[in-house]
C-alpha cells in the first residue's frame, strides 16, 4: 500500500486519502482530503464578498459552457433586460441563463442550446410549464377570457 505524509496534519496516510493532482509531484495533492477541505473552506470564507460573487457567477456560467464575456455580450444584445418581459433585473440580481432542456436534460449544458437571459419570474414560469409552448398558449387563452 502506497502512503504519503500530509503537509498539514503530518500524518502518514494511504494515497487514497489524498486527492489526485496532475500538477503535483507523485500525482497527489500535498494535503489529505480532510485538511484540503478545511484549507479550501478557510480560503473561501476569507475572500472578499465581491470576489466570492464573481467566483460563484463564473462557476454557474460554466454549467452553460459560457464565459463571463459571453454572458455580458448576451446582456448587451438584449439591452440589459429580460428577453421575455423586457424588464431590467431587480435588486442587482443577474438574469438567469435559459437553455433548451430537451437538448441537455441534466444540469450541464453544451452551450449550443442556450436561448437567452431571463428574469427570475420568466425563468420560473418556463420551468413550471415544462418548456411546453402549448401549455403556455392555453394559459394565455385562459387569462384572456
Amino acid at each position: 500500500m502506497l502512503t504519503k505524509i500530509c503537509r498539514t496534519c503530518s500524518k502518514e496516510k494511504s494515497v487514497e486519502d489524498f486527492y489526485k493532482g496532475a500538477n503535483y509531484r507523485g500525482g497527489y495533492v500535498h494535503e489529505c482530503k480532510p485538511c484540503f477541505k478545511s484549507i479550501r473552506k478557510d480560503y473561501k470564507a476569507n475572500l472578499p464578498k465581491e470576489r466570492r460573487i464573481v467566483n460563484q457567477r463564473r462557476q454557474q456560467l460554466k454549467l452553460y459552457s459560457l464565459t463571463t464575456e459571453d454572458y455580458d455580450e448576451m446582456l448587451v444584445r438584449q439591452g440589459g433586460v429580460c428577453a421575455v418581459c423586457r424588464t431590467a433585473p431587480q435588486d442587482n440580481r443577474a438574469l438567469a441563463v435559459d437553455h433548451d432542456h430537451s437538448c441537455c436534460p441534466d444540469k450541464r449544458s453544451c452551450g449550443k442550446c442556450v436561448r437567452a437571459l431571463l428574469c427570475t419570474n420568466c425563468n420560473t414560469i418556463l420551468g413550471m410549464a415544462g418548456d411546453d409552448p402549448d401549455r403556455l398558449e392555453r394559459l394565455a387563452d385562459y387569462l384572456r377570457k
